[in-house]
């Protein structure tokens, strides 16, 4: 019986330079997203990286019918996180069910 991964990891790091503003040319998807997030920022009083991680988790789980079918039955893990540039560590940005043991798929 083959076993597969069932964990996908949505990382990202507070140097990105897609948080940062496009001059250069003309906005594409990911700098609207992040503009648009951007604006949140204040509200939320999280950090940018980890808005857009976890905005990034829901946007694969709406785009995929299999990964959202496996996540809803609970078959698959889309765990996001920030990983500090100078350590490595990650900094896991997850509610607690959603890092909750998954057994593994056969």
């Amino acid at each position: 019986v083959e076993e597969r991964l069932s964990l996908v990891l949505v990382l990202g790091h507070a140097g990105c330079r897609a948080l940062r503003p496009r001059r250069d040319r003309r906005p594409d998807a990911l700098t609207a997203r992040v503009a648009r997030l951007q604006l949140l920022t204040g509200a939320d009083k999280r950090p940018l990286e980890e808005l857009l991680v976890r905005r990034q988790r829901e946007r694969i789980l709406a785009a995929s019918d299999e990964l959202g079918r496996r996540a809803r039955a609970d078959d698959l893990r889309v765990v996001p996180g920030v990983v500090d540039p100078t350590t490595g560590a990650i900094r896991w940005c997850a509610t607690k069910v959603e890092l909750m043991p998954v057994a593994p798929v056969k």
